[in-house]
């Protein structure tokens, strides 16, 4: 798939992620998908979120955080450390 900006970018991934995606894309085409339903189709955004939260609430997260929140939380830590500067120097 293309990203919106057409440039293709490296994302940063931890190493045990890593091991788990490239598991689940052994054997497959670069087309199919690595996430699916119950149908083989991708779920819907209010699906993974509502499994989001309810792993969160199973494993005693009080308040439950959304995607956005951990992306700005992630980004606000970035800056502090002084990773923006980092970044743009590439």
């Amino acid at each position: 798939m293309t990203p919106k900006s057409g440039n293709e970018r490296a994302v940063p991934m931890a190493e045990p992620l890593r091991v788990i995606l490239a598991d689940a894309a052994t054997g497959k085409k670069a087309t199919d998908r690595l996430v699916t339903d119950e149908h083989g189709g991708t779920p819907s955004r209010q699906r993974v979120y509502r499994a989001f939260t309810a792993l969160q609430k199973r494993l005693g997260i009080n308040p439950t955080y959304s995607f956005h929140q951990l992306r700005h939380a992630f980004a606000t830590h970035l800056v502090q450390l002084g990773g923006a500067s980092r970044l743009s120097a590439r």
